[in-house]
């Protein structure tokens, strides 16, 4: 829709629409979009402005008509009406903006190369991601059927067994590849493997893998098998439950684990979430990194360039990952059903000074 030239406060609700337009498209809002109120503080202007900006979206077939005291939906079709070329959702666990810089940057690429084939791209922000019985979430996110595929990022493996049951067009890029789908991703258990015995090898025995939400859950299991490999007994106390995306739910665990008279050597960390909180711990209580605890991270973030000393990580190709990500889903497009393929990305070391023998605080005899 046009603007009609005016300026003032018709001017002011054509940017507040297009605004929230470009949220819904990088899954920062829907499929439930906030209240007037919050929409209001978010961009900083008057609820009437508000109302307007969301007449016109409605009038535009981005939402649905409002009804009294409901939040507004974003409308499941208001992509495939216009477009030229196959419809592809991205299915999130949290919003684009939420998560680490190189995400977002791998989000980008492949939404960029996908758009270079003609395809239209939405990131759609679920719940299913937060509940053991995501099918009722996914049934209705997925229903309408104006979708050609769907690229599901970091599937836990419910909704995995969700999407082979139903056999919908996707492709799954992370998880836990429990399931025949179409599915791509860093060889986490492979980087797993190879950090556990870099560790063992300085003659580390008391590890912690923390994870601050479910994802990456499977990879707990890899660890302790590699220990157990090895010889070494696995300890319940440092099989470190998800702590729920707050670090204020992760430090009373750290404190415990060097309470005890055998404290933790060593940490194996996924992402920047799980990263920080054991760095920001580690600094507070005066440890250091790598002479009282050695510590090697899964991650691939601008922000590894400013920390110190340097952390040893395993990163992921991302414009690999993009390619194949990107390869699969078009060729889910054509043949319009899932296949049973998975091609996995070994992940590369990248060596810092954040690793060392099990010396100082909590080493062994």
């Amino acid at each position: 829709m046009k603007d009609d030239g005016k300026t003032g406060p018709r001017s002011l609700m054509r940017q507040s629409a297009d605004l929230i337009r470009e949220r819904i498209e990088t899954g920062q809002f829907g499929p439930t979009l906030p209240g007037e109120n919050e929409l209001a503080r978010i961009l900083d202007v008057s609820r009437p402005t508000i109302r307007g900006a969301l007449d016109l979206l409605e009038r535009e077939e981005v939402v649905a008509a409002a009804s009294t005291g409901v939040a507004r939906e974003v409308r499941k079709n208001w992509f495939g009406r216009k477009k030229a070329g196959p419809l592809v959702r991205f299915l999130l666990a949290a919003p684009l903006h939420e998560r680490s810089a190189g995400f977002q940057a791998g989000m980008r690429q492949m939404r960029e190369r996908l758009a270079s084939h003609g395809a239209d791209v939405a990131f759609q922000v679920s719940a299913a991601f937060r509940t053991s019985r995501p099918g009722r979430i996914l049934a209705k996110e997925t229903a309408g059927g104006d979708c050609d595929v769907w690229v599901v990022v970091d599937a836990t493996p419910e909704i995995e067994a969700w999407l082979e049951t139903r056999q919908l067009p996707c492709v799954c890029v992370g998880g836990s590849y429990r399931h025949h789908l179409p599915r791509t991703g860093g060889d986490g258990d492979q980087a797993i493997r190879d950090a556990a015995k870099s560790l063992l090898v300085l003659g580390h025995r008391r590890i912690v893998y923390p994870l601050h939400n479910a994802y990456g859950v499977q990879m707990v299991a890899t660890l302790c098998a590699v220990l157990q490999e090895h010889g070494v007994e696995w300890d319940e106390a440092f099989h470190v439950p998800h702590w729920k995306d707050h670090a204020a739910n992760f430090f009373p665990m750290l404190a415990r684990m060097f309470a005890s008279t055998k404290p933790p050597t060593a940490f194996l960390t996924l992402g920047v979430r799980n990263l920080l909180p054991v760095l920001t711990w580690l600094g507070h209580h005066g440890l250091r990194v790598p002479e009282d605890v050695s510590l090697i991270s899964m991650i691939d973030d601008p922000l590894l360039e400013f920390l110190y000393p340097p952390i040893t990580s395993y990163i992921l190709d991302r414009d690999k990952l993009c390619h194949i990500a990107v390869d699969m889903a078009l060729r889910v497009v054509q043949s319009g059903k899932p296949f049973d393929q998975a091609r996995m990305i070994p992940m590369r070391r990248i060596e810092g000074r954040s690793t060392g023998s099990a010396q100082g605080r909590g080493a062994l005899p």
